[in-house]
């Protein structure tokens, strides 16, 4: 994968959310660390699944600390594997 661009989802979310503030605290103070992170499924009998692993950006709240987890794919920073 190519390096973790923050300009660019600075700029992406700049264009999605305008100038947000945080829906805790109201603060407009965010920040974006420099790397993706991925949440795993897990089945119906609560085992994780981890082969559909779904990455994400955490965007979060430099006053209260509320994390907000945007979807990498949707935002162009990875691509969705294609099923075989």
């Amino acid at each position: 994968m190519k390096p973790f661009d923050t300009k660019y989802v600075i700029k992406h979310l700049e264009k999605k959310w305008g100038n947000a503030e945080c829906p805790m605290c109201k603060k407009i103070e965010w920040s974006i660390p420099e790397s993706l992170y991925q949440l795993n499924r897990c089945s119906d009998e609560g085992y994780i699944i981890p082969t559909s692993p779904l990455p994400v950006v955490a965007v979060t709240c430099n006053n209260c600390g509320n994390t907000i987890l945007i979807c990498a794919i949707k935002m162009g920073l990875v691509k969705e594997e294609k099923p075989t």
